[in-house]
């Protein structure tokens, strides 16, 4: 009996070490982990970037995007077609999000973002002009929106 009852124990021990983070946990992800004392919002931008994708592992280009009040800054407002990553940066002070409307891309929107935090969304952007906004209420009439163009 006393067997059997440290055997129950230890497949306990061992989820309680891979909660804990001081066990790999055994899933084959091939993912970099956050570095202690980093934001909470990686994971977040995991989970923002598997809704966006369909629930798909793709990525795509890199684009860094930067939100404050009240405007939306991308390094470029032309692409050409195919498969992006949007990593939205909030340096502003208070709660954002970031929303992109276009040809095979309609009302993809990230959760909000608290000031300092990121997120992630991967899209697929065919030829066509999209438009790029906050859809916090009254941030897109005040500013925060810029169009794209793919061609």
């Amino acid at each position: 009996m006393n067997g059997t009852h440290l055997t129950a124990r230890k497949p306990l021990a061992l989820m309680a070490l891979v909660t804990l983070g001081l066990l790999p946990a055994a899933c084959g992800s091939s993912g970099s982990s956050s570095p202690a004392g980093g934001s909470s919002s990686s994971s977040a931008a995991s989970a923002t970037a598997m809704t966006s994708t369909g629930g798909a592992s793709k990525s795509g280009r890199a684009v860094k995007v930067s939100e404050t009040e009240f405007t939306i800054s991308l390094p470029t407002s032309t692409f050409t077609p195919g498969a992006y990553t949007f990593t939205i940066t909030n340096k502003g002070t208070i709660t954002h999000a970031f929303e992109i409307d276009g040809p095979g891309v309609q009302d993809r929107k990230s959760d909000p973002i608290s000031p300092g935090a990121s997120t992630s969304m991967t899209v697929t952007l065919q030829k066509g002009s999209y438009e790029v906004y906050c859809p916090v209420d009254g941030h897109r009439s005040q500013g925060m929106e810029t169009k794209i163009t793919v061609s």
